[in-house]
């Protein structure tokens, strides 16, 4: 059985899935618990945002990576987040403290903007090994394709905005969950920069649906059933970008997500791929 012909039965059974509305309820995700030792896992959405932003999901100023005793690499410029400057209000708050039976008066203050805050990446210090989240990549299916393309898969703690994400700069995949889904998901946009390299400037909503359109087929071609309804949703949420319906952002894409699946299934030495769907 050809690679493209098992890669296009297994998408057609999604989108017959899509277009019957025979769709299963959403589950939730287990995800991994932040460490309480990562400054940046309490950080602000915002902060958070602005860290993946420039390349890095742990940043820390030069004194907290001492503490943790790494240093920063000589040469290695820092980056920023933002920092809220406080006025006073002249508005008083009244407090009451529950152990002392008393009322405390105070302040309060407002942000009347921001400031930037250096901070440097992990990326750019050495030193001692970081102890972060374990996770058992030989678990994960198609691991060993991430590993002859030279893409490192670790764990890094859901922060609320992803349960995982490839970086083409770093050549990394950075796994907020265990689960099979989610690492297919960023194997399939690792594939996409492979096979196109104008993926950077495609549409967000175009790259998400390949990416995810793939996973779930490549979860076919494995002999195992997708989360259809986690795919559906995550589709459906893309596609309202682009004014799509999630058949019609998947039609769009088709072409693509067969070369994205194709990359994967001549990378890797797992024959069930051909055999499946």
């Amino acid at each position: 059985m050809s690679t493209n012909n098992s890669a296009s039965k297994a998408v057609n059974k999604i989108l017959e899935a899509f277009e019957s509305g025979n769709i299963p309820q959403a589950i939730a995700y287990s995800t991994f618990t932040p460490p309480a030792n990562i400054p940046a896992y309490k950080w602000t959405q915002r902060n958070r945002a602005l860290a993946f932003l420039q390349g890095t999901g742990d940043a820390r100023g030069f004194v907290q990576w001492k503490d943790a005793e790494r240093y920063v690499k000589k040469g290695s410029k820092s980056v920023y987040i933002l920092g809220p400057i406080l006025k006073k209000s002249n508005q008083i708050m009244d407090i009451f403290d529950e152990k002392t039976g008393e009322t405390q008066h105070e302040e309060i203050m407002e942000c009347v903007g921001y400031h930037a805050i250096p901070v440097f990446r992990v990326e750019d210090t050495e030193g001692k090994p970081l102890e972060y989240l374990p996770l058992d990549v030989k678990t994960l299916p198609l691991a060993d394709i991430a590993a002859r393309w030279g893409i490192e898969v670790k764990a890094g703690a859901f922060n609320g905005e992803y349960n995982g994400y490839y970086c083409d700069g770093r050549k990394e995949i950075v796994m907020a969950t265990d689960s099979e889904k989610t690492f297919l998901h960023e194997l399939a946009h690792c594939s996409h920069y492979r096979i196109d390299p104008k993926a950077e400037q495609a549409p967000s909503w175009g790259k998400e649906v390949i990416a995810e359109l793939s996973a779930a087929a490549l979860m076919y071609m494995l002999g195992k059933e997708p989360p259809l309804g986690n795919n559906f949703q995550y589709i459906k949420g893309h596609a309202e970008e682009a004014n799509l319906s999630p058949v019609n952002a998947c039609m769009k894409i088709l072409d693509t997500c067969l070369k994205v699946i194709n990359e994967i299934v001549q990378a890797s030495e797992t024959q069930q791929l051909n055999q499946a769907a």
